[in-house]
């Protein structure tokens, strides 16, 4: 029976961190596992665990970062999620090309419609987004524009009250019950707050 790739994969991972000392040596840049202490022309790049107990697997020191995590892994099962971390992540642990194309092979055939799925939910997910900053921004506008409106409406009618009161002995009973109430009105929805 043929193991998946992904248990056979990390299986070559803890492999070497489950021996009971493990020296990671690296000469002319070429790296190599030792179970002895790296010799004087060699660099140590890491030391393994001295007990069995305690596997830790290091990254190399070649300075290469894994690429940022996509945001559709959330969205997948754990077994497609674990499968889309070890290719993601292969090139900064040194993982071999070979192994890294037959991740993706596993990964393209067990879940390419979850993935799929994930990537139309993230798509989902940004679009509600974008939704809701249009509405807000919409929102903002319509906010703006009432509110230049209403300031021109009150400079508007402060520019009327001052020229009627100049007026007020000459206006009939109608004409001042109307200044009356612009002026109600001006205090009321100019001058609150």
């Amino acid at each position: 029976m043929r193991l998946p790739v992904l248990a056979l994969l990390l299986l070559c991972l803890f492999s070497a961190a489950a021996s009971a000392q493990t020296y990671r040596c690296s000469t002319n840049g070429r790296t190599y596992y030792s179970d002895r202490p790296c010799t004087e022309d060699a660099k140590l790049q890491s030391f393994g665990p001295t007990d069995n107990r305690v596997a830790r697997v290091t990254l190399p020191s070649s300075g290469q970062a894994a690429p940022r995590a996509e945001e559709h892994l959330k969205y997948l099962s754990s077994e497609c999620a674990a499968i889309s971390e070890a290719i993601r992540t292969a090139p900064a642990r040194g993982v071999r090309y070979q192994d890294v194309n037959a991740l993706r092979r596993d990964y393209d055939s067990k879940c390419a419609f979850e993935d799929r799925d994930a990537r139309a939910k993230v798509n989902n997910d940004r679009q509600r987004e974008y939704q809701q900053h249009q509405a807000r921004k919409e929102a903002e506008a319509r906010d703006q524009k009432q509110a230049m409106a209403q300031r021109e409406r009150c400079d508007g009618m402060r520019d009327v009250i001052p020229v009627r009161r100049k007026r007020e002995s000459q206006l009939d009973a109608r004409e001042l019950d109307s200044l009356h109430s612009l002026q109600k009105t001006y205090n009321e929805v100019c001058l609150k707050g």
